[in-house]
């Protein structure tokens, strides 16, 4: 066992040894242009919510990969100032709710007997976006999985850069749903799992009413961390995650297991995380045309004209 913890730091340095970035501050409407709501934001931090591999079960054992997409969502639980602390009195959660729902592609494979997987992005995946709404209904639902996706959209994007990694630390079942609230989902097991997921997401919409920094000058990228683990202690497991509902493979015990082999029948099955995350904004000023013609010539000179686009991940 302190081998595999090893094994896993080990691995959680190399997957996201280069992830870090500053963060920048972005000026950010609460009230959506009305007046006295302008706050100055260092990052989201999201309530604990869910997350879905669809189809991710079985994970292909190292070399080989297995194609899968991950979708997750989760209200805004804090607005964080450049410190960390929280912004309060703005209203959150009571007189407006900020969602988020998230689906990509990624591309996965197993190591120690399929007690690790590690993950990057697929580049290929028909699916791909990361969605924010503002909402003055505070509708959200963690247990059904409802209320994400309405309300205002203010910002989307897709997602150019992913590095996950995921270990299970017993395969002994273990009740899914070990909320506060009680259990509501019955003899629904799961392997008990730890992991992180990082991402980075080119922002293609911003809604000015909301994001006031100046994104005429401003490119602006959204990096989202989520912590992953199972079985679900803080938060419900949703009957749904972004409209997907999970397929659980069969544990020994014979219940509905998560994380589990498939079902006889079954060809593939998904795996339900419970996520905490939180959201930063990178910004890079864009270049006045003459500096940019400038650049193009120099890089000409030396032969390396290309177009430059963030590096694809996982």
């Amino acid at each position: 066992m302190e081998w595999q913890k090893q094994t896993l730091a080990a691995a959680l340095a190399l997957a996201f040894g280069g992830a870090a970035q500053a963060a920048d501050v972005v000026q950010f409407d609460t009230n959506g242009g009305d007046a006295g709501g302008v706050i100055s934001v260092g990052s989201f931090d999201w309530t604990v919510d869910n997350a879905l591999a669809d189809n991710a079960i079985p994970l292909a054992a190292a070399p080989g990969t297995t194609s899968f997409d991950l979708y997750a969502q989760a209200s805004l639980g804090n607005f964080l100032d450049s410190n960390g602390d929280p912004i309060l009195g703005t209203g959150l959660g009571s007189d407006f709710e900020i969602t988020f729902e998230a689906g990509f592609g990624e591309i996965g494979s197993s190591f120690n007997g399929g007690l690790i997987g590690t993950f990057a992005l697929d580049p290929n995946a028909s699916v791909n976006f990361f969605s924010v709404y503002y909402d003055d209904v505070v509708n959200a639902d963690v247990l059904n999985g409802t209320g994400y996706n309405d309300g205002t959209l203010i910002m989307s994007g897709v997602v150019v850069e992913s590095n996950g990694i995921f270990a299970i630390t017993n395969t002994t079942p273990t009740l899914l749903d070990q909320s506060a609230d009680g259990n509501q989902w019955g003899t629904t097991t799961t392997v008990s799992a730890t992991g992180s997921n990082t991402i980075n997401a080119d922002v293609q919409m911003q809604d000015f009413a909301f994001f006031l920094s100046n994104i005429s000058s401003l490119i602006f990228d959204l990096n989202h961390t989520a912590n992953l683990k199972t079985p679900f202690t803080e938060t419900n497991p949703a009957r749904q995650v972004a409209g997907i509902a999970p397929v659980f493979g069969l544990a020994p015990n014979g219940t509905a297991g998560n994380g589990y082999a498939c079902a006889p029948g079954v060809s593939a099955c998904d795996f339900l995380f419970q996520q905490d995350g939180s959201t930063s904004f990178q910004s890079q000023e864009v270049p006045e045309p003459a500096s940019l013609a400038l650049l193009g010539l120099g890089l000409g000179a030396l032969g390396f004209v290309r177009s430059r686009r963030r590096e694809e991940k996982a």
